[in-house]
């Protein structure tokens, strides 16, 4: 199911539970960035891309960055964000999301608007050691 970005506002990008799934133990010292794109696969302007998503001190492997509300996401109605995990031990992980791009309703009332990624890079293939 596709996360929505909301147009001009800031959106924070939230990894929860990144996990090492071969050793069974939470990645907390991972490098982890995202990237969004529009539909034809060109990066979204108003940004430096990638943005770094920082760990959150004492979790379980857990990251967080902000879309900025600056990144112009106006005329795209769907997109994609690329997350990329690569850790000290030298595991590698791309996962891929689909997006849809929205304007905030009325009943909405946050400044902020939270797209939770459960365990993006968490699959056997990406985190297992396989991949280098």
């Amino acid at each position: 199911m596709p996360k929505t970005i909301y147009h001009e506002n800031d959106n924070l990008l939230k990894i929860t539970g990144l996990k090492n799934k071969a050793e069974d133990t939470f990645i907390n010292d991972a490098t982890v960035t995202a990237t969004v794109f529009d539909a034809n696969g060109d990066a979204l302007t108003g940004e430096t891309w990638p943005i770094s998503l920082a760990y959150v001190a004492e979790s379980y492997g857990d990251y967080q960055g902000t879309i900025e509300s600056a990144v112009v996401t106006a005329g795209n109605t769907t997109g994609t964000v690329t997350i990329v995990v690569s850790t000290p031990a030298g595991h590698y992980s791309e996962t891929v999301c689909d997006l849809v791009f929205a304007d905030r309703k009325c009943e909405t009332t946050a400044a902020t608007q939270t797209i939770d990624i459960v365990n993006a890079a968490n699959s056997p293939k990406a985190m297992s050691g396989d991949e280098g």
